[in-house]
């Protein structure tokens, strides 16, 4: 299938917008053929299990699948699910507003250790505004200690971003292609990651958080679970990704990489060389400040909304900011709660140490 881009003409703007909005009502600019189609999918299902997902619709309801193993199950419930996309495929692609810059000149300010990252992201975001062009993040390396709240970033880059996040762990993972899913051939085969995230998600730019990618460990036959990355962190190679799976291709060069690492001795040199690395230190004592003031806010906004208010005081900030980040995460939610509990609107001194009694004495 060869992908066509349509320039937007100069008196239209690019948007994101957090209303739901329908692809048909997208102009073609806007919107990526990821390269499935009801019709190929429909195809797939006739040709390789004798289903006839056209018959299927006139009847209601799909009759009971004669599939003998989970792993054809598995295959033909997301064919169905692409047989009957109403998007045909398509995709909205990651355009920048000047709010989505806003959402990340705030993510800066909340994750101060996270500068030269969020630097990176401000630069293609705010390049893809003045052009308009699709959002193009090059695929990230964040290398430092576990708990400096990586994991955060990318959830709430995601949230900046209009766009979903999908979280690959490695560490210990025994999925021969975790991305590229595995062949129906094998036991517990199912679709990879990629081309769940682009099947569900409305966006072609979802987010990739490849964690502990200095973890991967090679399955009993050598086989690498990284491996498909090669492909996937060259854009022109992604353009035609296949899931082992399903049997299709889809093209996945406009989604978003992040992986995160401890150290990079462990990782092949033709990986890395696909990242932009970029090392992330714990934060000192005055970037916590400003990272537990974020958690307070996000905390009282995403569970206690309309319940806690106001800017929590310095002596409530001081009492975390000398304590690890993600102890801190578990002390503000503890913290909000006890508040809560207490029929408070606003968090105390003594809501922080009662949370601190309940974690107990490790700093971790």
């Amino acid at each position: 299938m060869t992908l066509a881009i349509v320039p937007p003409p100069e008196t239209s703007a690019s948007f994101i917008t957090e209303d739901p909005i329908s692809l048909i009502d997208l102009p073609s600019w806007d919107r990526y053929d990821i390269s499935f189609s009801s019709a190929e999918a429909a195809e797939r299902l006739s040709s390789t299990f004798g289903i006839d997902v056209i018959r299927e619709r006139h009847l209601g309801r799909p009759p009971e699948s004669d599939a003998d193993t989970p792993a054809d199950r598995v295959t033909i419930s997301w064919l169905r699910r692409m047989a009957q996309d109403e998007a045909e495929g398509q995709r909205e692609r990651l355009f920048a507003s000047a709010g989505t810059l806003a959402e990340i000149n705030d993510l800066i300010e909340i994750a101060p250790n996270f500068g030269r990252s969020l630097q990176v992201v401000r630069t293609a975001t705010a390049a893809a505004l003045h052009t308009p062009t699709p959002v193009r993040i090059p695929p990230l390396l964040l290398l430092g200690p576990p708990g400096i709240g990586k994991t955060f970033l990318a959830t709430r880059l995601a949230k900046a971003l209009r766009t979903s996040v999908t979280k690959v762990d490695f560490a210990g993972s025994t999925t021969l292609n975790p991305l590229g899913g595995s062949h129906r051939i094998w036991r517990g085969a199912d679709i990879g990651h990629v081309a769940r995230a682009l099947i569900s998600a409305r966006s072609a730019s979802p987010i990739f958080l490849l964690d502990e990618i200095d973890k991967a460990s090679r399955a009993s036959d050598g086989s690498d679970p990284t491996a498909a990355l090669h492909t996937l962190l060259e854009a022109e190679q992604a353009k035609e990704f296949l899931d082992d799976c399903l049997g299709l291709r889809f093209k996945a060069d406009e989604c978003v990489w992040v992986g995160t690492a401890n150290e990079t001795a462990s990782i092949p040199r033709s990986l890395l060389d696909r990242f932009l690395i970029i090392d992330v230190a714990s934060p000192n004592a005055d970037q916590m400040r400003s990272i537990v003031r974020g958690l307070f806010e996000e905390i009282a906004r995403s569970r206690f909304s309309g319940w806690l208010e106001g800017a929590v005081s310095d002596e409530v900030v001081d009492r975390i900011r000398l304590v690890h980040p993600r102890r801190a995460r578990r002390i503000v939610d503890l913290a909000c709660q006890m508040a809560a509990a207490a029929n408070r609107t606003t968090v105390t001194a003594w809501d922080v140490s009662a949370a601190e009694r309940l974690l107990g004495g490790d700093t971790r």
